[in-house]
This record gives structure tokens, C-alpha cells and sequence, in this order.
């Protein structure tokens, strides 16, 4: 009587095989997709002294608001994704420095030239902390970690057939976000408007103008000198 062997070849083995192998095709398939998943519910979350970075930049600049710097870090967050996401360089402009600047209009123009686009959609700035603050020769540098929700795809410019990622797949991510301005720049609450280009003089003709159209540096005081030149994953300590 063969039937009373229990080698795992009949039915409910192969059953139970194929039920481990669809376990692992489907974590697989999740890491792959949770892969730029950087949710703080899946890493420790590491304490960072908020307190003793605000008071850092206080000690340079009394009238430092670290409520006002976070409004404007959620704008140009928000900002700086829409226009990625719209294919505008240009809207990047005033948010960023030259050389964030400069890489983002080259990524997105090869973005034009392949017919692609990224969409970023769905965006949520849930919060904003404080994590560095040091001097860089001439610069003062601001590093915060942005946690943020958003959807992320690519899509065909013409057709807007899915190329890559999930339109309703939401990301829980964690940025690392870096702003600077010049060495002994103050904080100005009273929102005044320039009328002459900081940098060379030259008359600024229109309260829009966002470069002067002498020296092409850039204008404007309402975010008093601050412009973000780093972005990215926010690396997690253990």
C-alpha cells in the first residue's frame, strides 16, 4: 500500500508549495513598490534636538521665527515638487540656488526629450523639524527633515499611459532638505520690498521681476535670503 506515504507530492503538498511560493512573489512585489517607502512607522525614530538647533540660529539672527521658516519650507516643498512635476524649471528659479537649479532644469528637460513626466500628486507636508545648523564659510546652512505624503509615477507626456509606478499608491516618505543664504544675513519681519537689485543696485522695474536684468542675480527679501540646495531620502540612524 504506496497511498500511506506522507512525501508532500500529492495534492495538499503541492498546494502548500505553491501557497509559499505566491508568499514570497507577493513580498517581493511589496518591497518592490514600498522600496522608496520612507515612512518613519518603518525605521526607528531617531530624536533630534530641535530646540538647541533653533537657538543655534537665534544666537546669529535674534529675530529668527522657526514657525515662519516652516510655512515657508512647506511652500517651497510643495513648490519646488508641482513644478518637477509640471516639467517648469523656471518656476524653480526663485526657490533654489543655482546649482539645485541647474540640475533640476537639466533632469527635466530629458524628462521633455523622452515624452515622459513624473507625476507628484497628492501632496502632504505632515512635518517639519529642525535637524542641523552650522556655518559653511560664507554660507549659513539650515538642514530640516521634511515628512511628507504623495503619489509618484511616470506617465507618457502625450498619451498620459502609465509608464512605471501605481497612480493610487500612496508614499509616506521621509526628506532631507538643505536651505542656505549669505553669512550675516538677518531675518526681516517687515516684508519690505526691494527697489534696488542687492547686488549690483540697478533698479528693479517690477515687483514680479525675479532676476535683475543687469547682474541676473536673483531678487527678492521675503524669504529672507533663503533658497534650498540639497534635497533628498532622509538617511535614518540606528
Amino acid at each position: 500500500y504506496s497511498g500511506s506515504s506522507s512525501s508532500g507530492s500529492g495534492p495538499s503538498g503541492l498546494l502548500f508549495v505553491g501557497l509559499i511560493a505566491y508568499g514570497v512573489i507577493v513580498f517581493l512585489k511589496s518591497d518592490r513598490e514600498n522600496k522608496n517607502d520612507y515612512s518613519p512607522s518603518r525605521f526607528n525614530y531617531e530624536h533630534i534636538d530641535e530646540v538647541s538647533t533653533v537657538d543655534l540660529i537665534q544666537k546669529n539672527d535674534p529675530l529668527f521665527s522657526a514657525s515662519k521658516f516652516k510655512s515657508f519650507v512647506g511652500t517651497t516643498f510643495v513648490g519646488v515638487q508641482d513644478a518637477w512635476s509640471n516639467r517648469d524649471a523656471q518656476a524653480m528659479r526663485p526657490l533654489t540656488t543655482d546649482s539645485l537649479f541647474k540640475m533640476y532644469e537639466t533632469q527635466i528637460n530629458d524628462y521633455i526629450k523622452s515624452g515622459k513626466r513624473n507625476v507628484l500628486s497628492q501632496q502632504e507636508v505632515r512635518d517639519i523639524t529642525f535637524s542641523n545648523y552650522r556655518i559653511d564659510g560664507d554660507q549659513e546652512v539650515i538642514t530640516v527633515r521634511v515628512n511628507a505624503s504623495l503619489t509618484d509615477y511616470v506617465i507618457n507626456s502625450k498619451t498620459k499611459s502609465l509608464l512605471s509606478g501605481k497612480k493610487d499608491f500612496v508614499f509616506q516618505r521621509a526628506y532631507s532638505v538643505e536651505f542656505v543664504r549669505d553669512r550675516g544675513t538677518t531675518s526681516d519681519n517687515t516684508n519690505k520690498v526691494e527697489s534696488n537689485c542687492p547686488n549690483c543696485g540697478a533698479p528693479i522695474t517690477a515687483t514680479t521681476q525675479l532676476e535683475c536684468e543687469y547682474c541676473n542675480s536673483l531678487l527678492g527679501n521675503s524669504n529672507n535670503g533663503w533658497r534650498m540646495n540639497k534635497y533628498g531620502a532622509w538617511v535614518w540612524k540606528s
